[in-house]
């Protein structure tokens, strides 16, 4: 069980990425809000599970992926990075008509690769 727990953090970012892509690819322009709190949200709940792990300590695939203390201080402190950078960028994105979607889905695909290395 320990080994399904260590790929939490992980697995909710990269869910999260997904439905954010997902769903400005299939909604009209005006769902900037809907990306915006899916994006937020997904990042709280990964911090939440980094929040779970601390006492606890997980390994995957044999020991490669361990999330001990250490790693979960790290992890917690690029998702709450992870999380300021889509507050402070939610006037940016719209203010210039970017794509919302596509910086949301970058930015939580960016932040599940840091969380793995």
């Amino acid at each position: 069980m320990s080994s399904f727990l260590a790929l939490g953090p992980i697995v909710l970012v990269v869910l999260g990425a997904l439905v954010v892509l997902l769903l400005s690819a299939f909604l009209k322009k005006g769902a900037n809000r809907l990306v915006f709190g899916c994006s937020l949200g997904f990042l709280l709940a990964s911090i939440a599970a980094c929040v779970l792990l601390w006492n606890r300590g997980a390994r995957s695939f044999g020991g490669m992926l361990e999330f001990d203390r250490f790693a979960l201080f790290f992890a917690l402190l690029l998702l709450c990075a992870s999380a300021l950078v889509v507050l402070l960028a939610r006037h940016y994105v719209s203010s210039f008509d970017l794509p919302c979607g596509e910086f949301h889905g970058l930015l939580l695909l960016a932040t599940a690769g840091v969380l793995i290395m």
